[in-house]
């Protein structure tokens, strides 16, 4: 009898086990679709306003992000509360990530609201400032989720970091590329 109890409880346990992989799965698929957003706004943001500095035109390029940022930040709100709701995820863990990210873009909101408004302040810094930001926040996502391609993604930030601070003209090229590229792939990637 004590076999036969034993060997339910395992059983038990693996399709408890069996449920959580398949929720977790679910949930990254949901947030998959922030990915490529941001991944489209980065590439054209980068793309565009790379192309406004080689004519020129950098005067125009916050009107770009202006217009851009916004379309991201209100799509990943409300897919991250359809998410938490649908897969009915810890409210403290969906507290820590919206504060996480919350200050994240804050921050680089902060930080690129004062470049337009003080002319002294070295803009073409924005972007590699930004990815440290944005790095920092997809890590402890990563940690949070046990996501290595997260984890992949932050380490991607931070690299491109270090190439946009050291070669500044080339910022929003690395960011069209290496970020908007990385997101994507990591959005439309089936088995990351």
């Amino acid at each position: 009898m004590s076999n036969k109890s034993n060997l339910n409880g395992i059983a038990e346990d693996i399709l408890y086990l069996k449920k959580m992989i398949k929720t977790s799965r679910d949930i990254f698929a949901h947030y998959k679709k922030i990915f490529v957003v941001w991944g489209f706004i980065n590439v054209l943001g980068g793309t565009g306003s790379f192309l406004l500095l080689i004519y020129s035109l950098a005067a125009f390029i916050p009107l770009i992000w202006i217009l851009l940022v916004p379309v991201g930040i209100v799509f990943s709100f409300i897919s991250g509360m359809n998410t938490a709701r649908t897969f009915k995820i810890n409210p403290l863990f969906t507290k820590i990530l919206m504060a996480l990210w919350m200050c994240s873009i804050a921050g680089i909101a902060i930080i690129s609201l004062t470049a337009i408004f003080i002319q002294d302040l070295q803009a073409q810094y924005i972007p590699g400032l930004s990815f440290i930001i944005l790095g920092i926040s997809m890590i402890s996502s990563a940690v949070l989720f046990e996501s290595k391609a997260g984890f992949l993604l932050g380490i991607l930030f931070f690299l491109t970091a270090v190439v946009t601070l050291l070669f500044p003209f080339y910022a929003t090229l690395a960011q069209g590329i290496v970020i908007g590229g990385g997101l994507l792939f990591f959005g439309i990637k089936k088995n990351v």
